[in-house]
């Protein structure tokens, strides 16, 4: 959809004139969730089947762990859920930004850890800037804000890491456009001081949708 939005604008937009979004930000932030983890680890229990009609299926399993744990997360999650009290950002101002710059950013990130915790992935949404003349509209559809029908999405990394108050995680995510339309994502991520690290690809156009979860009002509005 921006690819389109900003074509147009080289297209038809006047001199002097508003882009509506005029900016646009992406928000993400390390979470714990232990329900959700454990929820995709198991739709991947059949592939242990050593015996399925004859057939063992285990050697399987490693895989649909993989192809589980790419997929992007959507639904409200709590902000109970962050292990930090910082946010990672990066933003699009639609008045100046290329359709190249759409097709591959990072988003890095250090965040302070605030508890003890499993840190599963990374809470992620956005928001979006309505610059008037005279006045300012932001669209929030972060899980602090009021629900949407944009929900937030979450990226779950396959390998888990433990965390602790003191501790910092460092790392990146790294954007880049798919042939389906869409963004793989890089996430990679390591404990700071440590060896301990972890990474995983999702792929934005492969969605697990969570509607039901806890911490939002489960009738969104825009």
């Amino acid at each position: 959809m921006l690819e389109a939005f900003i074509v147009a604008r080289d297209r038809f937009l006047k001199k002097g004139g508003l882009m509506m979004p005029s900016r646009g930000q992406i928000f993400c932030q390390p979470i714990t969730d232990g329900a959700l983890w454990q929820e995709q680890e198991a739709k991947a229990s059949f592939w242990r089947t050593t015996d399925f009609h004859g057939v063992d299926l285990s050697s399987l399993h490693d895989k649909a762990l993989d192809e589980y744990f790419s997929q992007a997360v959507v639904g409200y999650y709590s902000p109970e859920s962050s292990v930090s009290d910082e946010v990672a950002t990066f933003s699009f101002d639609f008045g100046t930004c290329s359709v190249q710059d759409l097709r591959t950013f990072t988003i890095p990130f250090s965040f302070p850890i605030t508890k003890t915790a499993i840190l599963h992935g990374f809470g992620c949404w956005f928001d979006a800037f309505f610059d008037g003349t005279t006045e300012r509209v932001v669209l929030s559809t972060s899980p602090k804000a009021p629900g949407t029908h944009w929900y937030q999405s979450r990226l779950l990394l396959r390998r888990p890491i433990a965390v602790n108050p003191g501790q910092t995680i460092s790392g990146s995510l790294a954007f880049a456009v798919n042939d389906r339309l869409s963004y793989d994502v890089a996430v990679r991520v390591t404990l700071d001081g440590t060896s301990v690290a972890s990474s995983q690809t999702v792929r934005l156009d492969d969605q697990m949708y969570h509607y039901l979860s806890p911490g939002q009002p489960q009738v969104p509005h825009a």
